[in-house]
């Protein structure tokens, strides 16, 4: 069976030079075409139920004369700024007032954000509404140390993902493990980054299940908040528009970090390896895991999901056969996999490790 991981493992590594140049392709492309506009609330506006389609929401910022199509994502974060609870919003435009929403948008905009608003856009689209103190970072040079570092590293490409607002790139070692009998290992590093709130850049270690892909991301081994020094309006300036030099200060020596922390990732492979293969036989009261499993933010609809992928009966190129940690784990990175939105589904692949790394501590 060994000879069919590694012909398993190579075609993913195939799969994986292709995938990765072109995710890396589309974000560079977006870092060039990305925006910021810092505004005070006054010359924001809204529009409700007129945009056309496309992307996202049927909600438009007006910031002056240039018309900006929201996200979910940045949807969520406009609520949350202006403190409109979401519920309430989504009701106004279930019912067609369109007119009473946009009101309370421009009420609370004015109340709750009197220091103004960071819209990051690409095109028309803002897929970040952010505190004017949140400051993207250069992640051009960030990504290429990282790259270059995990290359230098041995590593190679397996997975990149472009998100509504998040980057994801993973390399593998392709170095495969056996923790115990017909079960195959390759471990990795993943990073993990977003310039639209909700995402810290993080640098981790991956366990992928040769035989079914099924992944697990978790052990963090780097994690730098987004956050920089508030941003403050000279006198009768209303709007500006942040040139790339606002965002250049720290990047290099976070890249210098990050490469650094790719390079030294080899050295805990070691470590994680000895984890998993003491998951294999760690015993599970499965109706426990899945009540923790809600208590972190798991809808009712996963968790039941979980819970019957982990008890049913299936071969070994989809579970491992004995019941226990691993085999949870397991089960909850295959959940992911059916999961369509990639953010969902990258939450879903930390928990896989997370049941794992909790048991260790």
């Amino acid at each position: 069976m060994i000879e069919g991981a590694k012909e398993k493992l190579n075609n993913y590594i195939e799969e994986g030079k292709r995938n990765v140049s072109s995710v890396l392709t589309e974000v560079q492309e977006e870092f060039k075409n990305r925006e910021d506009i810092i505004a005070k609330p006054v010359v924001i506006d809204f529009t409700v139920g007129e945009w056309g389609g496309g992307v996202g929401t049927n909600i438009g910022v007006k910031v002056n004369d240039k018309l900006l199509q929201l996200t979910k994502h940045s949807e969520s974060q406009l609520y949350a700024r202006t403190g409109v609870p979401a519920q309430y919003a989504e009701k106004l435009y279930e019912l067609k007032e369109f007119g009473l929403l946009r009101d309370n948008l421009k009420t609370m905009i004015t109340k709750q954000c009197s220091d103004g608003l960071l819209f990051r856009h690409v095109g028309a689209t803002a897929k970040g509404i952010l505190s004017p103190s949140y400051r993207r970072m250069d992640a051009a040079p960030i990504f290429e140390a990282y790259v270059q570092s995990a290359l230098d590293s041995k590593f190679v490409p397996y997975k990149a993902h472009n998100t509504e607002y998040r980057y994801q790139i993973q390399f593998l070692y392709p170095e495969i493990f056996q923790p115990t009998e017909n079960e195959y290992i390759v471990y990795g590093v993943s990073l993990t980054t977003g310039d639209y709130g909700s995402q810290a850049l993080e640098i981790e270690l991956l366990a992928l299940r040769i035989m079914c892909r099924n992944l697990a991301v978790g052990y963090d081994l780097l994690r730098k908040v987004h956050l920089g020094k508030r941003f403050q309006f000279n006198e009768n300036e209303e709007t500006v528009l942040l040139s790339d030099k606002t965002h250049l200060l720290d990047s290099q020596a976070i890249a210098s970090a990050v490469s650094d922390v790719t390079k030294s990732s080899v050295m805990q492979i070691e470590h994680i390896h000895k984890v998993v293969q003491d998951s294999v036989s760690k015993e599970v009261n499965i109706k426990d895991a899945i009540a923790s499993l809600r208590k972190k933010g798991v809808s009712k609809g996963i968790a039941e999901k979980i819970k019957t992928t982990y008890e049913m009966e299936a071969p070994i190129e989809v579970l491992p056969q004995q019941k226990g940690l691993w085999r949870l784990s397991n089960a909850i990175s295959l959940v992911a996999q059916g999961i369509p939105e990639y953010d969902k589904r990258i939450d879903t692949q930390k928990l896989a490790m997370e049941v794992i790394l909790n048991e260790a501590a």
